[in-house]
């Protein structure tokens, strides 16, 4: 069942660890190679690798929670380098993710569906956050 706004009260949203544990264990168990992304900011969360296929995951506790404007950024800009980049919301996500059926991350489509229906964003939240990416990618650089 996917959630909507009206159904999740903040009260009783689950915790972004808890969807992690089980992405973690769900992807090694179908044989991926699952590594906790950089402890950088904006960075997605976790890097998967299956029969030489790399996938960079954003997980988010729930389809209310948004990435931030750096995290869009940052996955964004993955994509448009050719990377597979995924936000990842909920179990059934999780599941779309194995089954290959879980759609790309698109920088003007927020995935967090109210009501049934996504709504377009503005890049310009993108474009605000160009100086700590730059910054971003300068630790990123330094690293390797």
């Amino acid at each position: 069942m996917m959630q909507t706004k009206q159904s999740v009260s903040k009260r009783h949203r689950p915790r972004e660890s808890t969807l992690e544990t089980y992405f973690v264990h769900k992807l090694t168990a179908h044989g991926y190679y699952v590594v906790k992304g950089e402890n950088i900011s904006g960075f997605p969360d976790r890097i998967v690798i299956k029969d030489g296929i790399v996938s960079f995951v954003e997980l988010k506790r729930d389809y209310l929670s948004k990435p931030r404007p750096l995290q869009k950024a940052v996955m964004a800009d993955l994509a448009a380098h050719g990377a597979n980049v995924y936000l990842v919301q909920s179990k059934d996500d999780i599941d779309a993710f194995l089954d290959n059926t879980l759609k790309p991350y698109d920088e003007n489509i927020d995935w967090s569906f109210f009501n049934g229906n996504p709504s377009i964003h503005s890049t310009q939240t993108i474009s605000a956050s160009n100086a700590r990416l730059h910054h971003t990618y300068a630790k990123v650089r330094s690293l390797g």
